[in-house]
């Protein structure tokens, strides 16, 4: 729902007012829905057919390669893809208002990110941080060892040296640019 609300307000504010103003094209929506600033330029969801989507075959940063899904197969052997989780629940992402006017979103700050076969069964998640010097790819959270279980985010509260990310299955721990403390360690 919230990446249609999204859609529906670039297009409304790409007609705007004048009849010469032209709609937005499904390149550019796509280029607005799966890229995302931060401090360190863009970043991308790439598909296997390189082009800009929700299911990524890759993640890119500045034109390069940052993140692959895992070559392990999940429990019923299907290979996995990656997905941005902000259109799932708003607080997915941490953002914070971009300086320019243009189009498009605020800049990203940290993002959980989805290793699912498709949208409806998410195996594990990921945190990619901004908020640092440079990029930080946390490890890969979720209790799922069989890879067999699909897993739901509720929620993410964001802070500066600790954010708590709340699974189906209990609370947890982000330490900022370093670990991922499982709900039975804390």
């Amino acid at each position: 729902m919230f990446k249609l609300n999204l859609f529906s307000l670039l297009l409304l504010a790409s007609i705007g007012n004048s009849s010469h103003a032209r709609a937005l094209t499904d390149e550019q929506i796509r280029a607005i829905s799966y890229t995302y600033p931060t401090t360190f330029g863009d970043l991308k969801f790439y598909d296997a057919n390189d082009r800009l989507d929700i299911m990524a075959a890759r993640i890119e940063l500045n034109s390069k390669s940052i993140l692959l899904p895992t070559s392990t197969r999940d429990g019923w052997g299907n290979t996995l893809s990656l997905m941005p989780m902000d259109g799932e629940v708003p607080n997915a992402i941490d953002s914070s208002p971009k300086k320019s006017k243009n189009i498009g979103r605020p800049m990203t700050k940290r993002l959980i990110v989805a290793e699912a076969r498709d949208g409806n069964c998410i195996r594990q998640f990921l945190i990619l941080d901004f908020t640092l010097n440079k990029p930080f790819i946390s490890e890969r959270f979720g209790d799922n060892p069989e890879m067999k279980l699909c897993l739901k985010l509720k929620n993410a509260k964001w802070g500066v040296k600790e954010s708590r990310i709340t699974l189906g299955d209990g609370v947890y721990i982000y330490r900022t640019g370093s670990e991922i403390i499982p709900p039975e360690e804390q």
